[in-house]
């Protein structure tokens, strides 16, 4: 069995490494771990980018993925566990990443708060253009996650 799963680079991408690291999967499941470094919301804030504070970006999404590999593995000796970061836009990233290692099943989390709205952008994209099975991990905010992704944010922009 081949899986994906994609994490964000906020509080929400530990419940969906826990997730992954307390099912118990077939044996030589491989599984990936992705993350999108993802376009800036504006032209202006992507033409005021530089590449150092890009790198910066990068580095941390890498860093995210590498932990969370170790941590899988160590909960899953019996799998094969890869790592990979994209640039780009989120929802797209994780399709072409799908046509081209052909997994199995991919796991995304939603943590969308809107009452108009099921899940977000990406959650609602996923299913609707893979070819594979979606599995969707309701996540919750927790208490003092927001203070902590304002200290990394800080931490990634110095």
């Amino acid at each position: 069995m081949k899986v994906i799963v994609a994490i964000d680079q906020t509080e929400f991408a530990n419940q969906i490494i826990n997730e992954v690291a307390t099912t118990e999967w077939p044996l030589d499941t491989q599984i990936k771990i992705l993350t999108v470094v993802g376009s800036l919301s504006s032209e202006a804030e992507a033409a005021a980018e530089t590449a150092k504070q890009l790198e910066k970006r990068k580095k941390f999404a890498n860093d995210l993925v590498m932990k969370a590999r170790q941590q899988i593995s160590e909960s899953c000796p019996q799998s094969m566990v890869y790592a990979e970061v994209r640039c780009g836009e989120p929802h797209l990233e994780i399709i072409y990443s799908a046509a081209e290692w052909m997994p199995d099943r991919i796991l995304i989390g939603a943590h969308g708060n809107s009452p108009n709205r099921f899940f977000g952008k990406i959650a609602q994209s996923i299913p609707q253009n893979s070819t594979c099975s979606v599995q969707i991990v309701r996540l919750k905010k927790s208490k003092n996650a927001a203070a902590e992704t304002v200290a990394e944010a800080a931490n990634v922009s110095k």
